[in-house]
């Protein structure tokens, strides 16, 4: 799955593959995960409006250390 995404920013002419589920986690947020076949999400992909490319929106850093198993 992840090999899609390569493939396509490397210029592989991958096509990336459709997520396996979205929601919106709060109010601007919007979230898509793609799992592998037994269910494992490997890659989770939010968008949230108006956020640049850090994590200053309430709640980013605890979601982004969540999802590698950080925190508590």
């Amino acid at each position: 799955m992840v090999d899609a995404f390569v493939g396509k920013r490397a210029g592989g002419g991958r096509t990336p593959p459709a997520p396996t589920s979205a929601d919106i986690p709060q109010a601007g947020w919007n979230r898509r995960r793609y799992a592998d076949s037994s269910g494992t999400v490997r890659v989770e992909d939010y968008v949230v409006q108006g956020a640049g490319r850090s994590l200053p929106a309430g709640g980013m850093a605890a979601v982004a250390g969540a999802f590698f198993g950080l925190g508590g």
